[in-house]
């Protein structure tokens, strides 16, 4: 089982096969199974038992262990086979360095990253929800640019204290600027045209009937709810986020088009990939191929075995919130030395598994 007593007694049989066999070396894999693996890699690196021992853990790429399965075409699939599978492949030997990340420091940034990353997510698909309904209450307003910022103090303020298009259309059109004055903290150069915009578009919105109506505003109030403590949220990653950085060592700030939330997003991600000290040398080489990887770049291949620094393809592989667009994009829009793939204006128009020469 997957637990501190099943963890022991794997823990005691691997000891029983160490002491029988008068070894003094012991490597330990295991298939990267997001968070399942997580809690058992920390307990045999602390577990003192097999301290005296050389003791090596390394957390493999699913697909590394599918691509050497495939080598075994009359083997079957199941959790026995799989585990004859990732043993034949440390015995192997083609896997030099651990394949985890030793620095506990980088594993807590990892979880903050990731859970500010997943509510970054959320937040954006809440507010896309939210325009979607919004259209059925204001449909003119989800069209035109009435607010600078969709989801200001103020365009919420509107969107959720008025019972209907037709209120807004019909309020006091004095009695709506002071509202967009109150909310707004006094800040509209113009507050008059605002007002006057949004009854605009109030009069030309779909009118619904009022069972529909009362619906709507359930959702677009518990929507603007959710949306605020998502907010609250991510601001408390943050706080936590630049605590934790406030531990390591980070270069990649002076980077231009790299602030805290990328660097941060980045380091959780590769973690001490290239040590203590970011210097690339020729020997680095070999990692900065893992760091490709990881990334989602791969390098084309030209004739002879050559490889092209300025060819290469955006793949899925890779960790799937530090793609090649987290790194390259940022670089590209700042420093004229690092660009974008040729006829690519966006982040958005970057297609994966495509050539770019």
């Amino acid at each position: 089982a997957n637990s501190h007593e099943g963890s022991t007694q794997l823990v005691k049989r691997i000891l029983s096969a160490l002491t029988s066999h008068s070894l003094d070396t012991v490597l330990i894999g295991l298939e990267a199974t997001s968070v399942y693996g997580d809690n058992l890699v920390y307990f045999l690196r602390e577990d003192a038992t097999l301290a005296p021992f050389n003791r090596k853990i390394h957390v493999l790429n699913p697909k590394q262990v599918k691509k050497f399965h495939d080598a075994y075409n009359d083997l079957p699939k199941n959790d026995y086979v799989d585990s004859f599978v990732i043993a034949d492949c440390l015995r192997f030997g083609r896997i030099n360095k651990e394949v985890y990340m030793g620095d506990y420091r980088y594993k807590a940034l990892q979880n903050l990253t990731r859970a500010r990353f997943f509510a970054v997510q959320n937040l954006v698909k809440e507010k896309q929800r939210f325009m979607n309904v919004l259209f059925k209450k204001y449909s003119t307003m989800t069209q035109e640019k009435v607010f600078s910022d969709t989801f200001s103090t103020t365009a919420l303020a509107v969107y959720d204290e008025f019972e209907s298009a037709e209120a807004l259309a019909n309020m006091d059109l004095h009695e709506l600027t002071d509202f967009i004055i109150e909310k707004g903290k006094n800040r509209f150069p113009d507050p008059d045209a605002v007002a006057k915009a949004i009854q605009k578009a109030a009069r030309s919105s779909y009118r619904l009937p009022k069972t529909v109506n009362d619906s709507v505003n359930q959702v677009l109030s518990i929507s603007i709810t959710s949306m605020k403590a998502l907010e609250s949220q991510i601001k408390e990653f943050d706080k936590a986020i630049k605590a934790q950085m406030e531990l390591l060592p980070n270069v990649l700030i002076s980077i231009p088009g790299i602030g805290p939330v990328y660097s941060a997003g980045i380091m959780a991600e590769i973690g001490d990939i290239f040590g203590p000290y970011v210097s690339l040398n020729a020997e680095d080489i070999p990692v900065l191929g893992g760091f490709q990887a990881v990334v989602g770049i791969e390098p084309v291949n030209l004739p002879h075995g050559e490889v092209s620094c300025r060819s290469y393809r955006l793949v899925l592989f890779g960790i799937g919130s530090l793609r090649v667009v987290e790194v390259a994009v940022p670089l590209g829009c700042h420093d004229d030395s690092v660009s974008l793939p040729r006829g690519v204006r966006s982040p958005e128009l970057i297609r994966p598994g495509h050539d770019y020469r």
